[in-house]
């Protein structure tokens, strides 16, 4: 079984043998790092105010419920039905109604033309 010799015991030769194959390997390196396909930016999350508290997803017809919140309309339809409580408090909800967020609606829309245009 041949033991390996430390850098320091090789002759002139290896080295230079060696020293040539660290620069190939480099130089391959370099040549893979260049051409390796660049990973796309990460998409910027919204701001928590754009995500409805209950699908934990970006709103896209945002209306205000009693307790006061903002919420996707089809998630907090659907919560309704089930419920007469507050996503986010627990507490009855004063009344059904739901009311457009036409504000909140123009923010989002804003800031998904922004990340779009980036």
């Amino acid at each position: 079984q041949q033991m390996e010799r430390r850098p320091e015991q090789w002759s002139a030769e290896a080295e230079v043998e060696f020293r040539a194959e660290m620069e190939g390997a480099r130089a391959r390196l370099r040549s893979l790092r260049a051409n390796a396909p660049q990973p796309a930016a990460a998409r910027p999350e919204p701001p928590s105010a754009f995500m409805c508290p209950i699908s934990h997803e970006l709103m896209s017809d945002p209306v205000v419920a009693s307790d006061g919140h903002c919420y996707q309309r089809n998630d907090i339809e659907s919560w309704l039905e089930m419920k007469g409580t507050s996503p986010m408090t627990g507490a009855p909800l004063a009344h059904p109604q739901l009311y457009p967020n036409f504000s909140l609606r123009s923010q989002i829309e804003n800031w998904k033309d922004l990340i779009n245009a980036a």
